[in-house]
């Protein structure tokens, strides 16, 4: 696969959180690409959601001022949270836990989810 500006990337929480935590992980170096519009980063709410709580909760103030300056430097797509339908046709494939990752990432037309 080629990777492009159009190559899109949908983050899940732990991806966000470790990023925003340590600027020195290979989730760092991605959302770093990101910046740099090497790829286009693709979340939905609940995903952004789910890593504020959780960097607000066990993370220095730090990390949650790094996890915002991310969201505000990154231009790209927040895609909608998928209806009940679409989120069960995906539950068969994912631990339930993950399918508001896997479903959005799916039907946004994601290359990778991580």
């Amino acid at each position: 696969m080629k990777v492009t500006s159009e190559t899109r990337l949908f983050f899940d929480a732990s991806v966000l959180g470790a990023g925003a935590h340590s600027e020195q992980g290979g989730s760092a170096l991605l959302l770093d690409v990101c910046k740099l519009a090497g790829f286009t980063a693709q979340v939905n709410s609940l995903v952004v959601l789910e890593a504020s709580l959780v960097l607000e909760r066990g993370f220095p103030p730090l990390s949650l001022a790094r996890f915002c300056d991310y969201l505000a430097q990154v231009d790209g797509e927040v895609l909608p949270v998928p209806p009940g339908e679409t989120l069960q046709k995906y539950s068969s494939i994912v631990d339930p836990e993950d399918v508001h990752v896997l479903a959005p990432a799916a039907e946004g037309e994601s290359e990778v989810a991580g």
